[in-house]
This record gives structure tokens, C-alpha cells and sequence, in this order.
């Protein structure tokens, strides 16, 4: 409601450039300017990391890191989280486009990042999976996610062990956790 139609159709088919006052609280990007129906000031309300915000003059706010909690301009957008990582390498002169993307569509490409970062992890030795086990009454229990990915494992080294003794639904229960 706070923008023209036109203004999703100026944002997602044009190219802006990265200006001059950009820095880690936010890209002020330079193209095209964005129609409000009414105004860009808003009452101050949350931000979030990659919010777009869009000033009176017409010219995106991508926030980023350094951004406050709270802002007081209209949001067109927001920078799907896989994607913040590579706007944040450009400096300013370098130029960005936006892509409408579904919900599904923006899971999907975290997912796809996650696994890819998963697989570096485990191709240089980072992997954290099996870096505890968990073990109740002597026995040792696999733990997996809902994607039946392993999270424990029986350590080659055990350099700590915790155990919690607990009680519930008129059983006891005492779990012992090993990790390294």
C-alpha cells in the first residue's frame, strides 16, 4: 500500500548502482526512483538484515550489519539471506539488480547454500557432526534430523563427559553426554 504498482515493476526490472555514501549500516543505491502513494515517512518500526528501505527521494536503502533496530521509511523488499553475503562484498560503483523471489523459492535457496557450505566443512575437515555422543544406561544413541542427517557420533578422543539425571513422567531418567 505504501507504493505506486509500478514501483516492484521499476525495482525488479532496473539496475542501481551502489553510491558513494554506502557503508555497513546500509547501500544507498542510485537508479531509478521508487513512487511512493503517500510518503516514505512511516512511525519508527523493526528492521531487519537486508531490509529495503525507501527514503523521499525515490533511491533504495539496502540495511545491512551495522543497521539500527528501528527505521522510519516505508520497506519495498527485503535481500534473502544467501544472497546478503555477496551484496556485501560490493563496493560502491558496482551495480545490482533485484529478483522476486516466492518464500518456497527463497527456502530452497538457503537450503541449497547451506548444504553447499555443509559439504566445504566437511571437504577441509570442519565438519561438527559427531563431535558428541550421547549415551543413557551404557548404551550409546545416534541422534538425526528431521532430514536424517547424524548429529552425534562416538568421539575417536572423549575429553569431557556431563551427565543429567532427570525426572519425569514418574521415570528417572540419567543421560550422559561425551563430547571433545
Amino acid at each position: 500500500d505504501a507504493f505506486l504498482p509500478e514501483a516492484i515493476e521499476t525495482l525488479t526490472a532496473s539496475e542501481y548502482d551502489i553510491g558513494a555514501q554506502s557503508d555497513r549500516m546500509g547501500y544507498r543505491l542510485e537508479g531509478p526512483a521508487l513512487k511512493h502513494t503517500t510518503g516514505a515517512d512511516i512511525i519508527s518500526d523493526a528492521t531487519t538484515l537486508g531490509s529495503v528501505q525507501v527514503p523521499g527521494d525515490g533511491n533504495p536503502i539496502v540495511l545491512l550489519a551495522d543497521r539500527g533496530t528501528t527505521g522510519g521509511y516505508t520497506k519495498i523488499a527485503t535481500v534473502i539471506g544467501p544472497d546478503l553475503s555477496f551484496l556485501a562484498q560490493a563496493m560502491p560503483g558496482d551495480k545490482v539488480r533485484f529478483s522476486p523471489v516466492s518464500f518456497d523459492e527463497a527456502r530452497s535457496i538457503l537450503l541449497e547454500q547451506e548444504s553447499f557450505i555443509s559439504d566445504i566443512k566437511k571437504a577441509v575437515g570442519l565438519d561438527n557432526s559427531g563431535l558428541f555422543t550421547l549415551a543413557a544406561d551404557g548404551d550409546v544413541h545416534e541422534v538425526t534430523t528431521d532430514e536424517n542427517e547424524r548429529i552425534t557420533g562416538v568421539p575417536a578422543e572423549i575429553r569431557e563427559t556431563k551427565t543429567v539425571s532427570a525426572t519425569a513422567a514418574g521415570f528417572d531418567f540419567e543421560i550422559e553426554v561425551r563430547y571433545r
